[in-house]
């Protein structure tokens, strides 16, 4: 047995029209036009896709959770409010993105 036999093929995409990244540059895009305008949106892969956005007030951070949910047909879920690392006068709105 060598280290290349726990290493599988990728599932057929055939039947997909775009990639990975244009996907998620895809979702991105929308989230940020969604947003107020001073709103850093960004994706992040641990184990699950998150989105982060962070916003300057409790305001906008309310604003984005109401419009989450309705955004690419419900693909944000878990929305949760969390710190903004390094960065203490912002709040961030995370969400998990699901297929």
């Amino acid at each position: 047995m060598n280290a290349f036999s726990n290493i599988h093929a990728f599932p057929d995409t055939a039947g997909y029209s775009r990639s990975l990244c244009a996907e998620i540059e895809a979702l991105h895009s929308l989230v940020h036009a969604a947003c107020p305008p001073s709103a850093v949106v960004s994706v992040c892969f641990d184990g699950h896709f998150n989105l982060f956005v962070d916003v300057r007030s409790l305001e906008e951070a309310a604003t984005v959770e109401a419009i989450l949910p309705d955004l690419a047909g419900g693909a944000f879920r878990e929305l949760r409010r969390a710190g903004t690392p390094h960065q203490p006068f912002r709040h961030r709105v995370a969400a998990t993105i699901v297929a």
